[in-house]
């Protein structure tokens, strides 16, 4: 039999375990959690594994450049030209393809829409650098957008093919390395690996289309796709159906919730308008912080609005 701790933690496993991976006009949806039970699943279809690093890039190969010294591309016998590896090993954090070419996600022909295989592709002959708008050919997730060596075209518009460039995450799987200020989003069994602003859900900067979404162990800005319409007290069982400023809690948490979950505000734990906050909404409600296990550096106050 579960303990206290343990039922408070259920309804987060079984969202953990729902999800699947991010598809072509959905690249990310609203997560939640709460200050118990973290939803760390993405969206509808979504399986990932998120790791931040707040820490400032360090000098990387340039892709493609030092493929041949590192024996991870190989150069044909006839012509002396790079050949670029099988498409299956082509590696984000190796950069493992020919000079000239970046190893990125993609859907392929049996990826219905999900990023679901990694392929090298060529760098544009005057990429566009990171945080500015790009543009992919084909299709929104083929891989072949002009940004450049460093970043991907990410929250393509899958009618205008537009989008915008963000960094791939650098480093290792283990040690992953993004931009100061930034965390690396490692999803769809490691297919995409790239680089989102973190942020505090109970006072979020994100930009207006999108949510600030728990990840794991951190909080990130990611577009919010999902269909989350509810607030607080609303029913849910997954993260994304409510409000991005909302959380999924255990539906023990939350005063006559009529679901296995319900949505609440996140609060700041440490101040009295959290508390506030949380009592508005209703007197048996409190601002109760996010178990330490569960909090990700510097949001030690983050909480959500639950019974105490």
């Amino acid at each position: 039999m579960m303990n206290a701790m343990d039922a408070r933690f259920g309804l987060l496993m079984v969202l953990v375990a729902a999800g699947c991976g991010p598809t072509v006009g959905a690249e990310s949806t609203a997560g939640a959690g709460s200050s118990t039970d973290v939803a760390t699943s993405d969206g509808p279809g979504l399986t990932s594994s998120t790791t931040a690093a707040d820490s400032t890039t360090t000098a990387s190969p340039t892709p493609g450049t030092t493929a041949l010294d590192e024996g991870t591309s190989v150069a044909d016998d006839s012509t002396g030209e790079c050949v670029p590896p099988p498409k299956a090993d082509c590696d984000p954090w190796l950069q493992n393809c020919c000079p000239g070419q970046k190893c990125v996600p993609w859907a392929d022909e049996d990826g219905g829409g999900v990023w679901n295989a990694r392929r090298c592709s060529p760098i544009a002959a005057e990429p566009n650098p990171v945080g500015s708008p790009c543009t992919v050919e084909d299709s929104a997730a083929s891989g072949l957008d002009d940004c450049d060596a460093t970043s991907y075209c990410w929250g393509v518009d899958p009618s205008t093919l537009q989008g915008e460039c963000v960094p791939l995450c650098q480093g290792s799987p283990e040690e992953p390395v993004c931009p100061e200020g930034q965390g690396c989003y490692i999803a769809n069994d490691g297919i995409l690996t790239l680089c989102f602003d973190r942020c505090d859900p109970s006072d979020p900067a994100c930009d207006d289309d999108e949510a600030c979404i728990p990840l794991n162990d951190d909080f990130l800005c990611i577009e919010h796709i999902g269909t989350g319409k509810v607030g607080p007290g609303s029913p849910c069982d997954a993260p994304w159906q409510c409000l991005p400023e909302f959380v999924c809690t255990d539906a023990a948490n939350y005063p006559g919730c009529a679901g296995p979950g319900c949505c609440t505000p996140y609060c700041n734990a440490t101040t009295e308008a959290g508390q506030q906050q949380c009592a508005k909404l209703d007197p048996q409600l409190a601002c109760v912080a996010f178990p330490p296990e569960l909090q990700p550096a510097g949001l030690e106050h983050l909480g959500s609005c639950q019974l105490p």
